[in-house]
């Protein structure tokens, strides 16, 4: 990260209007196409010739004398202890300065230059579909999503935009891969004519749009510990609409889904988080959403997510990872010091993630260390390596997940009779399926999820007198709930009883019980 002053905190700029942080080492300017295609032919020939299978060279000297002083991060009064000894950062700069622990190269794999969404496009399209109040659940297609009416002339100006900006990339790498003899991925993209000026009142709601789609080069990352490898790509490939890309350095990897880990050691990891058999089924189900134990990603709104139910640190460098992180630290200090702090990460009293630069020791904390952590992919790692290998860490997730997300004993007001009344989610839903339906939904909205107007709207319809007869829509209140997915055709999950068809196919299974909670 370059020299520092003893005094001295890395300080990334804070999250822009345009483009997400713009850390030092990934800062990029926008270019015309002409200028791209010159910058990136210089670049592409140049990088060519390096030696990039060799190692990453890491300065040798120790940076024991670069201590940071924590200091603030931005908008807070907590003045942060370092948790980093100078015997620890010695040892972690040591330990990342062998060689082979990162090796970076230019991408090989069907030309190393590709077409990508753009951070700064995400932005615009993000803008764009509130301004038509459309969709926003992340695995729906956002153009093909959206309000219809009076919008569908700037849903067809922007879908003809973003195809002329992706065949403009295409025909930018097709030149870039050529001129250092790469394959070229790309397939013959017909001529896409340009979409004209941005209809008047698409920019008067969004403003001009930037460019949708760019050439990118793309590098891949091999982090090696010993025990344990990894590799990643950057410029990770989104679907073109994306509106939640922000991060170009970012990585991702999606890990084995729970339903494919083995069933004994799924009930060894349930016993050690101390959560029952019904209630660890329900989250192995939703994050058949998310990703696995050891699932990573740090290219998109979420900052660093990290596991089975994606937490997340968000851009205050915190929000649920941190929790995960602290219970973990606080429960099993042993297996923390193992799996985190020895790779040069760990966690304030406040859940601000605290890292260690690898290469100069220098400690950061809150979003200086999500900065870190997106573009220095040893970090990132760790989490990985922490979810394959780690039984703790595994057990922490799912009962983080459940003390987070199981929605049974969530207390929720509608409207009965023009009258405020609550009810206890756990006496009008009992099957699994309805379970999992509102803790999918929970796990993405937080608490704005929605639940109360759903029980007023059903309550009204079905002029029901007291909240415990809300049990006998469960199904109908389960559909108006769906998220990303429909949980009343998943067969491993019990059924609503007031559903006949449901009912028949799932003959014996019950509804769920309380769960026993864990710890």
């Amino acid at each position: 990260m370059g020299d520092m002053s003893s005094n001295s905190i890395f300080k990334p700029s804070d999250l822009a209007s345009k483009g997400g942080y713009r850390h030092p080492r990934q800062d990029r300017k926008n270019w015309s196409v002409k200028k791209q295609l010159a910058f990136g032919m210089v670049l592409a020939l140049a990088w060519h010739q390096l030696a990039f299978a060799q190692d990453v060279p890491l300065s040798s000297n120790s940076p024991l004398s670069k201590k940071g002083n924590l200091g603030q991060t931005p908008g807070s009064t907590i003045q942060y202890a370092n948790l980093f000894s100078e015997a620890d950062r010695d040892s972690i700069v040591n330990f990342w300065a062998q060689p082979g622990r990162l090796i970076v190269k230019p991408w090989a794999q069907d030309g190393m230059f590709q077409v990508r969404e753009t951070v700064a496009g995400s932005l615009w399209l993000m803008k764009y579909l509130h301004a038509i109040k459309a969709s926003l659940i992340p695995t729906v297609d956002s153009l093909q999503s959206s309000a219809p009416g009076s919008h569908q002339g700037w849903r067809a100006w922007v879908k003809n935009k973003l195809a002329y900006d992706r065949f403009l990339a295409a025909e930018t790498c097709s030149q870039f891969n050529a001129a250092i003899n790469h394959s070229d991925p790309m397939k013959v993209f017909p001529t896409v004519e340009p979409p004209g000026p941005c209809p008047p009142g698409l920019a008067t709601a969004a403003g001009d749009p930037p460019a949708l789609a760019e050439a990118v080069p793309i590098s891949t990352y091999e982090v090696n510990f010993g025990d344990f490898d990894v590799k990643y790509h950057d410029h990770v490939q989104v679907r073109p609409d994306y509106p939640y890309y922000r991060f170009s350095s970012g990585v991702d990897f999606e890990g084995l889904a729970a339903r494919k880990v083995d069933p004994n050691e799924y009930a060894k990891l349930l016993k050690i988080a101390g959560v029952d058999p019904a209630t660890g089924k329900i989250v192995m189900a939703v994050s058949g959403q998310e990703g696995g134990f050891d699932a990573i990603n740090t290219y998109d709104t979420g900052f660093v997510s990290v596991g089975l139910i994606q937490f997340a640190s968000l851009k205050e460098g915190a929000g649920s990872l941190g929790e995960l992180l602290l219970d973990f630290k606080q429960r099993d200090p042993f297996d923390f010091n193992k799996d985190f702090h020895q790779y040069g990460i760990d966690v304030q009293p406040d859940c601000s993630l605290d890292v260690l630069d690898p290469s100069t020791g220098v400690e950061l904390v809150g979003p200086y260390a999500n900065a870190e952590i997106i573009n220095d992919k040893r970090l990132i790692a760790v989490f990985q390596r922490a979810g394959t290998l780690s039984d703790q860490f595994r057990a922490e997730q799912i009962a983080m997940a459940v003390r987070m997300f199981d929605p049974i004993n969530d207390v929720c007001t509608f409207q009965l009779n023009g009258e405020p009344v609550q009810v206890r989610v756990g006496d009008i839903i009992h099957s699994e399926a309805g379970i999992a339906t509102l803790m999918d939904r929970k796990v993405n909205t937080g608490k704005d999820w929605g639940l109360g107007k759903v029980l007023t709207d059903v309550a009204t319809e079905h002029q029901v007198q007291d909240p415990s007869q809300l049990a006998q829509y469960e199904s109908e209140i389960i559909l108006k709930m769906k998220y990303r997915q429909n949980y009343l055709n998943d067969t491993a999950l019990s059924q609503p009883s007031d559903s006949v068809e449901l009912t028949s196919r799932h003959q014996g299974r019950g509804g769920r019980k309380p769960p026993h909670h864990h710890r």
